[in-house]
């Protein structure tokens, strides 16, 4: 009697421990295979941004950025089938080809060319295969009336600007016009950006990037007055890349700056479960057992699981639907008793 108490035990233990046992290897297979998709999609984000900003010439800074969305299966071990979840696995870079004074500078007249972030939505699969590009930025400017500031050499803090000290950069015909402020000791600086003073109970300063200038008269040459400066505006883009992420940044009123009401860019979604239906017959014959199984991924009206992304800019949330569909065939196994 006290032999089969043992094997009881035996039996109970196993079936205990079997189990939390089978858990644990399914949490690191599951946690393996998002770490790897995670890795290999950052690694290939960076070389399209890199390979990009190399041959788009036609961009500010020569730059990209790019955004990569592959929607993964990860399957669970403990299911009959072995289907989990559909997980969306993201991987982003932005990358600049040089670092010349005047790469930032623009040709704002014949369009303006801006930056822009491009959304890939499962590139490495051609029936799925989706693309979305946004600007980040429009572009505005000031004129002679209005006064600005520049942080110059030996300067920590904005320096007021007199629009009769700024010329023209151009040491040679071909080369883009840039601004420059002449200084006192007979010196120049050219400068990329500078700063507006705000308005209101606490005035402060906001800082941009020049992109461009216009002469006085048009097209002139080196040492011509300037009349016109173009600067890049985040706040006129299609997706302002300050509201790409949630920070701690209040308005004047204290308002939280960034909330999950108005983030812009891609809104991921959490993991989506498959729908799927599958049946398994077993049929028993004298010395040996038939198991036979199929699967969907479908619903029993035959509706495939449907992946929905969804990116939020200036002009509203555009989403953009995939269908998920995978069929498995009639798999037997036959097992001797």
């Amino acid at each position: 009697m006290a032999y089969f108490n043992k094997k009881a035990q035996s039996l109970t233990e196993l079936a205990t421990f079997g189990s939390v046992l089978l858990l644990v290897l399914s949490f690191f297979i599951s946690y393996g295979m998002r770490y790897n998709y995670q890795q290999e999609i950052q690694m290939r984000a960076f070389r399209t941004a890199l390979a990009q900003a190399y041959t788009n010439t036609n961009r500010p800074d020569a730059s990209a950025s790019v955004v990569l969305v592959d929607d993964r299966h990860i399957p669970d071990p403990r299911d009959m089938f072995g289907a989990g979840s559909i997980v969306p696995v993201e991987g982003g870079a932005e990358v600049t080809w040089g670092n010349t004074m005047q790469d930032g500078y623009l040709n704002v007249t014949n369009p303006p060319l801006l930056p822009t972030i491009k959304y890939v939505f499962n590139d490495r699969n051609p029936a799925n295969r989706a693309e979305r590009e946004y600007k980040t930025a429009g572009y505005n400017y000031i004129d002679n009336a209005y006064p600005f500031y520049v942080i110059l050499p030996g300067n920590t803090a904005p320096q007021l600007i007199t629009w009769v000290n700024v010329r023209n950069y151009q040491p040679t015909p071909d080369s883009p016009q840039q601004a420059m402020v002449l200084l006192p000791n007979q010196d120049k600086e050219v400068i990329t950006e500078l700063y507006l003073k705000t308005a209101g109970p606490t005035p402060g300063y906001i800082k941009f990037q020049i992109i461009g200038v216009r002469t006085n008269p048009p097209n002139g040459g080196d040492g011509t007055p300037i009349d016109q400066i173009y600067l890049l505006s985040p706040s006129s883009g299609e997706i302002n890349p300050n509201y790409m992420q949630l920070n701690n940044d209040v308005d004047m009123n204290g308002t939280p700056d960034v909330t999950p009401a108005n983030i812009q860019g891609l809104l991921l979604e959490d993991k989506q479960d498959i729908r799927r239906s599958g049946t398994i017959t077993i049929q028993e014959t004298p010395g040996k057992t038939i198991s036979t199984s199929t699967y969907s991924f479908k619903d029993k009206a035959g509706n495939p699981t449907t992946i929905t992304h969804k990116i939020r800019s200036s002009s509203g949330v555009e989403e953009i639907n995939f269908p998920f569909e995978r069929g498995g065939v009639p798999s037997t196994w036959t097992t001797q008793k």
